[in-house]
């Protein structure tokens, strides 16, 4: 109820047509806007690791929209270099997604047809591997 609160501030309609519309009252529209911009002034500062200005992030993003795995590139980049040795995997990814949120995380493998054959073994069990008694 407060973004859209806020939201309809944003669009500029008066307190009183907001609380009717969200079937409210206005000393509670009047709170939440209040509320609004006192967190705008007194908003923590967006947390940063340490380590993390040693990190090249420009080339980190630039690496995976190419295709390469998060977890490849902090094994060849981030725990080969002496500065960044200390970090562990965890704690990269966490500043990955602070830094580039909207980077989907799926990767999806796409070739063209005949170029290659993935085959998945499913070992020496006779069935799908689902465990059966045997016949009498």
């Amino acid at each position: 109820m407060i973004h859209e609160i806020q939201r309809l501030n944003d669009m500029g309609l008066s307190k009183r047509m907001i609380a009717k519309a969200l079937g409210c009252s206005r000393n509670t529209v009047d709170k939440y806007l209040a509320d609004a911009t006192n967190s705008v002034e007194q908003a923590p500062k967006e947390y940063k690791a340490p380590w993390s200005e040693r990190v090249l992030w420009t080339a980190v993003e630039s690496a995976t929209s190419r295709g390469m795995a998060l977890s490849e590139y902090w094994e060849l980049h981030v725990v080969t270099c002496e500065a960044t040795s200390d970090v562990p995997y965890v704690s990269f990814w966490r500043e990955y997604r602070r830094r580039f949120p909207n980077i989907p995380i799926e990767l999806h493998k796409i070739h063209p047809p005949g170029e290659r054959c993935e085959i998945d073994y499913k070992g020496d069990s006779p069935g799908l591997g689902f465990n059966r008694s045997p016949d009498p």
